[in-house]
């Protein structure tokens, strides 16, 4: 007769048809017991997509759940405005907030991005955590200027609302 080994809990059951007794071993205290003192869980680094270069520390966060950062159309549009502001891709960087990155905050964007000027083109600063923003006026809070402004994709459609972005923004030290 060979041994018959098993970890199956029902097969266990039912080979072990005689109840078990407790047998009266001391319990350890705690002043017995060895501990082990494991090391604090580091906080996991944050990652998000970035587009663009952040030489001048400028950051523009948009909100387009359609593309990866710009539509062809809104790209166009952002080289003709970076050009006119006399800066190029290298000098800014964008970060697009969609909708599923509910953990990205503006505090984890200013610790790896350490932005002087921050521009939101149709993306809710409210959702990165920071104060409501009236739209088109320059904020400055903790030596960073903020604007609040309309999307790359409604100001295509109004050129009113270009206008308007425009004249913010050439208020900026960039």
């Amino acid at each position: 007769m060979s041994p018959l080994n098993t970890s199956n809990p029902l097969a266990l059951q039912v080979l072990m048809s005689e109840t078990i007794f407790d047998i009266d071993f001391p319990i350890p205290s705690i002043d017995d017991a060895v501990v082990e003192i494991l090391p604090e869980k580091k906080e996991e680094e944050f990652v998000f997509k970035t587009y663009g270069g952040n030489n001048k520390n400028i950051l523009f966060v948009i909100s387009d759940n359609a593309n990866e950062f710009l539509s062809p159309e809104a790209e166009i549009a952002f080289m003709k405005i970076l050009r006119a502001l006399k800066l190029t891709l290298e000098d800014i960087v964008i970060v697009n907030h969609k909708e599923p990155q509910v953990n990205l905050t503006f505090e984890k964007i200013r610790e790896k991005l350490q932005p002087a000027n921050c521009i939101f083109l149709g993306a809710d600063p409210q959702l990165l955590g920071l104060e409501v923003c009236a739209e088109n006026i320059l904020k400055t809070e903790n030596n960073i200027q903020f604007l609040y402004s309309y999307s790359f994709e409604e100001m295509l459609r109004d050129t009113e609302k270009k206008r308007l972005f425009w004249d913010a923004i050439k208020l900026m030290n960039l």
